[in-house]
């Protein structure tokens, strides 16, 4: 059988509770969970409660407790296989296949790699690695060889097959006058002792790429932005965070460190960003299949139907009830520069109906403006809002205004039409420095069609960089825009 374990104190459970969440949501196996001297009582099925007491007369003594827990557990579990993750591990969808790699082991256990092969940590001794080298009597030239990876315990693979290295370095972390020099020997306390150990036995199994170090909290939206449409290399974040490139991005089964409940409902929403990245969404057409797959399926509007032709796609696809919101009547040109502004509104609204015929119990049309239709919604009684009104910018950010309030949180925003260019290359725009006119390429090959004035990208992308949101659109050249709500 294989399990995952982790240990955590009193002071460490908010962070251990979102392991166990997205392992419950993610895994298919149990976590045992090792409570540092105090009752820990899950409130999760797939949490197997241990507790460990240890003499915590001094706080350097928590530092190298990781080896003694998996001693511990080992001796319990000697015909399973193990995952141990720290309690600030957050495990991706894909975590179950580190198991994959069980027939790897050998006699030592398969450690997660350090994007760097050496560390200086301020405050500690920099000599650190020869002292400890000498206080254990190991042979320093091991380290000067070729390869010599500087691996971390924040994810390791072990079984009965590690028991005896696991016992000695559990009996090394146990070293009183180590734990009390611990800056001048372990800059990583426990980690650095398994190291040596593992540099003692030349090894050459490891796990590569298996998780990624998250920087600061300031950093995320940069980070997500690559996690999610990662780059032909690997991208370095100062100063400890490494995204590989897109052809290893896959490998990722974890990230580590700590973050708020704020950032971990981000990261939730980031996670389904990227699943559907990963899939490809190159139109519209697939996002009422997205909809209805996260389960959105209570209610949705879109914001300027036409014709009906998007709201048949979305009942195609979708189960929920639908609203049509639409002023369906010409307006003053000034104010809707656009193709879509005609004046045989009569015939575009009996195309709507064509369009939507045969769903009348749950589709349903409501003529008014956007204003006064987005109050007759509750706030957060949606389960998405597609926007596809005046493209100008100002009514585009007023309908970002009026209706991202009506999301449910973990609900979509979306809309149409934001240009697939680089927008803020070309600076013709028009009077107010935000919209341009927009002509399309006609029979001819010439782009001789207008279809309007556009400023979409400005006000869709000022709201994601004022809210913090990471943009996501389809492949189209009137791309569709969408955002999972916080």
């Amino acid at each position: 059988m294989n399990y995952y374990i982790t240990t955590f104190d009193e002071k460490y459970i908010e962070h251990a509770e979102k392991l166990f969440f997205l392992l419950a949501k993610h895994s298919k196996y149990k976590i045992i969970a090792v409570s540092l001297n105090f009752d820990y009582i899950s409130k999760y099925d797939n949490v197997i409660c241990l507790r460990c007491d240890f003499d915590k007369s001094s706080i350097e003594r928590n530092k190298f407790i990781k080896p003694i827990v998996c001693e511990y557990v080992l001796n319990s579990f000697i015909n399973d296989n193990l995952c141990y993750l720290d309690a600030d591990i957050l495990p991706l969808s894909n975590c179950d296949e580190i198991f994959d790699n069980i027939n790897e082991i050998l006699d030592y256990p398969l450690v997660a790699r350090h994007i760097y092969d050496g560390i200086v940590v301020h405050g500690f001794d920099k000599n650190y690695e020869y002292n400890i080298f000498s206080y254990l009597n190991a042979d320093f030239s091991i380290r000067k060889d070729k390869f010599t990876p500087y691996l971390q315990t924040c994810v390791f693979l072990f079984n009965y097959k590690c028991q005896s290295i696991i016992q000695k370095w559990s009996s090394i972390s146990q070293d009183e006058f180590l734990i009390q020099n611990y800056k001048k020997y372990c800059h990583a306390y426990d980690e650095t002792i398994l190291n040596v150990l593992l540099w003692e036995k030349k090894i050459t199994n490891f796990l590569e790429k298996i998780h990624i170090d998250l920087p600061s909290s300031d950093k995320f939206n940069t980070f997500y932005s690559i996690f999610n449409h990662p780059k032909e290399e690997d991208v370095f974040i100062p100063d400890i965070t490494r995204i590989p490139k897109i052809s290893e991005i896959n490998k990722i089964k974890f990230l580590h460190g700590k973050i708020s409940k704020t950032d971990f409902i981000v990261f939730q929403q980031q996670l389904i960003s990227k699943k559907y990245n990963n899939m490809k969404i190159n139109h519209r057409d697939i996002l009422p299949q997205l909809f209805e797959t996260l389960k959105l399926k209570n209610k949705g509007v879109e914001v300027g139907s036409y014709k009906g032709f998007y709201a048949n796609q979305i009942l195609k696809d979708w189960t929920g009830k639908l609203f049509l919101v639409d002023i369906w009547r010409p307006i003053n040109i000034s104010v809707y520069n656009d193709s879509s502004n005609q004046f045989d509104y009569e015939k575009i609204i009996a195309e709507c109906c064509q369009n939507i015929k045969d769903n009348e119990d749950r589709c349903f049309m409501i003529r008014s403006d956007s204003q006064n239709a987005a109050e007759l919604f509750e706030d957060e009684s949606l389960d998405f809002v597609y926007i596809d009104a005046n493209h100008k910018y100002e009514y585009v950010k007023q309908d970002i205004s009026l209706w991202y309030p009506k999301v449910r949180k973990g609900g979509v925003l979306a809309g149409h039409d934001y240009c697939n260019i680089d927008w803020y290359a070309d600076k013709n725009y028009t009077e107010n420095g935000k919209d341009k006119h927009i002509w399309t390429q006609g029979s001819s090959g010439k782009f001789d069609n207008y279809a309007g004035e556009f400023g979409v990208n400005p006000a869709v992308d000022e709201f994601c960089s004022k809210n913090n949101y990471i943009l996501n659109i389809t492949d189209e050249w009137f791309a569709s825009w969408y955002l999972f709500k916080k």
